[in-house]
């Protein structure tokens, strides 16, 4: 099964800027880090995201700092 790996990255400027801690490079979709993305490559169903993900918005206890917002428009906010 697949592994949370959001914690590579750098969340506190949103989800559509997200930077590699390391490097702070920019992460792009394709690297299919975030959980998020793994989803929308198909790498993972919705539900493993459920299950795996350390990053959820609104969730409780999730690892994502008290400053990140998400937008009704974003497909992490459904």
């Amino acid at each position: 099964m697949a592994e949370c790996e959001c914690h590579f990255l750098n969340w506190s400027d949103g989800p559509l800027a997200l930077k590699y801690i390391e490097t702070g490079e920019i992460c792009p979709l394709k690297d299919g880090v975030s959980c998020q993305d793994k989803v929308i490559l198909g790498f993972i169903t919705k539900s493993q995201y459920n299950q795996i993900c350390e990053y959820i918005p609104r969730k409780y206890g999730t690892k994502l700092p008290s400053t990140f917002v998400v937008s009704p428009a974003s497909p992490s906010y459904k």
